[in-house]
């Protein structure tokens, strides 16, 4: 039986990491704490309900395996809807999806993104983000 939930422990660690399937925070004071502590940058995904670009997104792009495993590796997400009022009021999109990035210190650190994308093209433009990025901290 101990053999079991050994196997069966070390199946479900391997199988979380190598899924497509993102993990979206959906507190922006949780996630400012997990950049500073990740040392990585904020990715806010502004969505709305039946936003039809939203819903391609997370259809057709986050699921791309490469996507996600560089959303993963580069970014704390967040995914907000658009009316959200905890995020300061410099940082709040007005239309939907719309991707900023930004530091645990809520400054921007890229150029915003506003559409849906296609797969290539959106990681394109994260890539272009991160090449961006002045974010670490440095002690």
């Amino acid at each position: 039986m101990r053999i079991f939930i050994i196997f069966f422990t070390v199946l479900l660690t391997y199988s979380s990491l190598f899924s497509n399937e993102l993990v979206w925070l959906n507190n922006y004071n949780n996630a400012l704490l997990q950049s500073k502590k990740s040392n990585k940058p904020l990715l806010i995904y502004y969505t709305m309900p039946g936003c039809k670009a939203c819903i391609f997104m997370k259809k057709d792009v986050f699921t791309n395996q490469e996507i996600s495993i560089f959303l993963k590796e580069n970014f704390v997400l967040l995914e907000l809807d658009v009316k959200n009022k905890d995020v300061p009021e410099n940082l709040r999109a007005k239309v939907t999806p719309t991707f900023e990035f930004i530091n645990f210190k809520e400054q921007r650190v890229a150029d915003t993104i506003i559409g849906g994308k296609k797969a290539f093209k959106f990681l394109e433009l994260i890539e272009e983000a991160i090449e961006e990025l002045p974010y670490r901290v440095i002690d």
